[in-house]
């Protein structure tokens, strides 16, 4: 108050006077050009330099501000020519437009949040951008239209043929995992590679221990269907599968078990439901599977039989 009133005649502070408050004088005088940052010793930015050189010069009172430095100390000619030529950091519009912000208005039923988004400060900067966008915009379509490639036909044709070979192959992989074409391939001990791509899961290899339909695939109308009719939808596989530790409380929670590598020393075998569909690749390699899989230990010999296939790159 008493500076406002002009009863002070020197005021020594810091640069946190010049933050905010309307404290303009006539004169500001910069007793150092160094200040600690809390790390080091600098010069001033510029935003900062701004900041407080700005406040000399009264409104209504001075025609001009006096801004002196005192240089008590030596100071690069860069840094200072940076600090007092650089243009002031951009001002950017910090509005949001949030949850409770909504609510808080929508409780005062006489505002209009939609006036109070097109007076703001941001959507006036946005406005404001889109001639500048439009010409970048104009700009890079005409780039984009200059450019020429002389193989253009070629490659429209390679593009296509492309096209045309992946949708093959997603024919090709459905008539191949059909029921009616692959049952057949289907016996006990056939390495198989499975997939969940609904979840974008690898499965990895695993043993294949028999198949089944599920319970509302099996009959229509009453009449019991053929599994060659059936989709590979509704045709469940039974895998032994390498799965990481803990599958067995993971399956009595609900849960299913993770996949793990093959050679992983900790993995635990456990025979899992696969649907047919899952199924991506049938090795030719079958494997001796014993009377039983039920026992943890018929199953890790299993699982051991499977890694020495690998090793012995069988597969």
């Amino acid at each position: 108050i008493l500076f406002q009133e002009g009863l002070v005649r020197f005021l020594f502070a810091t640069e946190t006077f010049s933050l905010g408050l309307n404290m303009p004088a006539r004169t500001v005088v910069f007793t150092s050009m160094r200040k600690w940052d809390g790390e080091v010793f600098r010069p001033p930015s510029a935003a900062e330099y701004i900041q407080m050189s700005g406040r000399a010069g009264r409104r209504g009172l001075d025609a001009q501000g006096m801004v002196v430095l005192l240089l008590n100390e030596e100071i690069e000619a860069e840094a200072l020519q940076a600090m007092m030529s650089a243009s002031p950091l951009p001002l950017e519009s910090a509005f949001r437009l949030r949850y409770n912000t909504l609510l808080k208005l929508y409780a005062l039923e006489s505002y209009d949040v939609e006036l109070l988004v097109r007076r703001s400060f941001y959507t006036y900067q946005r406005v404001g951008a889109l001639p500048e966008i439009a010409r970048r915009r104009a700009a890079l379509e005409a780039e984009a239209a200059a450019l020429t490639q002389p193989d253009e036909p070629r490659l429209r044709e390679l593009l296509a043929a492309r096209s045309e070979r992946a949708g093959c192959e997603v024919a090709m992989e459905a008539f191949v995992r059909a029921p009616k074409h692959v049952l057949r391939f289907l016996q006990p001990g056939r390495l198989c590679l499975l997939e969940d791509a609904s979840r974008g899961v690898s499965l990895g290899w695993g043993v294949l221990l028999g198949w089944r339909g599920t319970a509302t695939s099996a009959y229509v109308g009453g009449a019991s269907v053929p599994p060659e009719r059936m989709r590979a939808s509704e045709l469940v596989l039974d895998v032994l599968l390498p799965c990481a530790a803990g599958a067995q409380a993971l399956a009595l929670a609900g849960d299913a078990p993770q996949p793990a590598p093959l050679h992983d020393p900790s993995a635990e075998a456990w025979v899992l439901p696969v649907r047919l569909s899952c199924l991506q690749q049938l090795s030719s390699v079958r494997l001796w599977l014993p009377d039983e899989v039920s026992s943890p230990e018929s199953r890790r010999g299993v699982l051991h039989a499977l890694r020495q296939g690998f090793a012995e790159r069988r597969v």
